[in-house]
């Protein structure tokens, strides 16, 4: 029985180390894409969708096509206002509060600071390239 059980486990970890190693690596072919291929994918599948169940002519499918692509542009400009709007307030809070603490204080919230930006880079290094406990909640890894 243990026999049977070194043997199934072995031919088990050596079919996943296979497996493993023939995922293609980042950045290779057949890879996963990044962000803006994955959303030209997206958009392609959604309008070819469209043109089916809707059975859009051509000229509708290349006019959707433009309102959707417009809209992704200002989409992406706004979440990028945002993010810099988002990140002056942040650093002017930062400010605020480092004008009222004394000297040691300060230094003492810099080291907090600095332990939680590594503990937080730690984190997104676990999950599946780069995405934490929600991504790994909702896609079961």
């Amino acid at each position: 029985m243990n026999k049977l059980m070194l043997a199934t486990t072995t031919a088990l970890a050596l079919g996943l180390s296979a497996f493993a190693h023939a995922q293609p690596a980042v950045g290779e072919p057949g890879a996963r894409p990044d962000r803006a291929e994955r959303a030209e994918q997206h958009m392609a599948r959604y309008l070819d969708r469209m043109a089916t169940e809707l059975n859009l002519t051509q000229a509708q499918k290349l006019e959707l096509e433009a309102v959707m692509r417009a809209q992704h542009a200002e989409r992406m400009a706004l979440s990028q206002r945002h993010r810099e709007e988002s990140r002056a307030l942040r650093a002017q809070g930062q400010a605020q509060v480092d004008a009222i603490l004394s000297a040691e204080q300060k230094a003492q919230l810099d080291t907090l600071r600095a332990e939680r930006r590594e503990a937080w880079q730690a984190r997104r290094g676990e999950g599946h390239r780069g995405h934490g406990k929600r991504h790994r909640r909702h896609h079961g890894e």
